[in-house]
């Protein structure tokens, strides 16, 4: 009789140890899935909402911890359609154009995008870059920055957002024939791709190397217009 209150004083000991660690563990996935750091697709596992989606909805980007630099992300621009909210990175006179830099086309623009890059690896601490064509005009600034935050500040915890092509609200398809409008990128996605000219495994102008992925995001509302005129390279 003595041997069975044993046994089964073991088994409810046993019982509530199983208990606590099961206690523990939903505690911990529930504390977990409040913080910003957890996956969108675990939030959703859980029947939690995302958070990160009120923010878009409310049309602001407080809360969010990143911090990105917007680019122009062609070596020349077009003076008729030039928007005020690109930077242009290329100067044939800026200390970071080498003069034994090769002008031929295409190596001048594969040269060209290669010194960009590393240049603001250097020069940026941001965690990511958007770039955008020198003919694409921004109708509206803060709404096309509020959307790129908000986007990242739902997927940037995801292991494969290195780059997104980035496209208006009104586009037909996803990409056109022979380039992008605009692209975001990682740091480290920057630093993969600058490894990539390096080593000779990119050929082409950025935009058309983007425009060659699956990775695509459309705007909600009309923002990125492109007004330039597609042509097929050269070469």
């Amino acid at each position: 009789m003595r041997t069975h209150q044993v046994v089964s004083s073991f088994r409810k000991s046993r019982l509530y140890v199983f208990t606590a660690i099961v206690i523990v563990i939903a505690t911990t996935v529930i504390l977990l899935a409040s913080s910003s750091n957890i996956s969108v697709e675990l939030r959703k596992a859980l029947g939690r909402a995302d958070p990160n989606w009120d923010i878009c909805d409310k049309g602001s980007a407080s809360g969010w911890n990143k911090s990105i630099v917007v680019l122009n992300g062609r070596p020349e621009w077009n003076g008729d359609s030039w928007s005020d909210f690109n930077v242009t990175l290329y100067n044939p006179t800026a200390d970071y154009l080498h003069k034994d830099i090769d002008l031929s086309w295409p190596s001048r623009v594969l040269n060209t995008y290669a010194i960009m890059f590393n240049q603001q690896l250097k020069l940026s601490a941001e965690d990511y870059f958007v770039f955008i064509e020198d003919d694409v005009i921004l109708t509206d600034k803060q709404r096309f920055i509020m959307e790129i935050e908000c986007w990242l500040a739902r997927y940037s915890t995801e292991a494969d957002l290195d780059f997104y092509s980035l496209f208006n609200a009104d586009t037909a398809h996803s990409i056109y024939d022979w380039g992008t409008q605009a692209f975001v990128i990682s740091r480290k996605g920057l630093v993969q791709l600058l490894n990539n000219y390096y080593k000779g495994k990119v050929h082409l102008p950025i935009d058309m190397y983007f425009s060659m992925t699956n990775k695509r995001y459309k705007t909600k509302v009309k923002i990125v217009n492109h007004v330039g005129s597609r042509y097929k390279p050269i070469w």
